[in-house]
């Protein structure tokens, strides 16, 4: 579960509460562990802007569903 560590590591100090760690883990089959880490960083920013010290599930899958989209053919 490298890529779940990766993922809960980036997001360690915001609260993750109602991420679907499987499901994230598995919308980020794929991805290298740079851009897991991206997708996570940009879910962070996401909360950030939004003042909020939660990153949500949409925070995240949506970030690693446009990393996808970038990196992938």
């Amino acid at each position: 579960q490298i890529a779940r560590r990766i993922l809960e590591t980036r997001l360690s100090t915001f609260s993750t509460t109602g991420i679907d760690w499987p499901a994230a883990v598995k919308a980020g089959e794929g991805l290298s562990q740079a851009e897991l880490a991206r997708s996570a960083a940009e879910a962070a920013k996401r909360a950030i802007l939004e003042d909020r010290e939660t990153v949500t599930n949409d925070d995240l899958t949506g970030a690693i569903a446009e990393r996808k989209a970038a990196a992938l053919p």
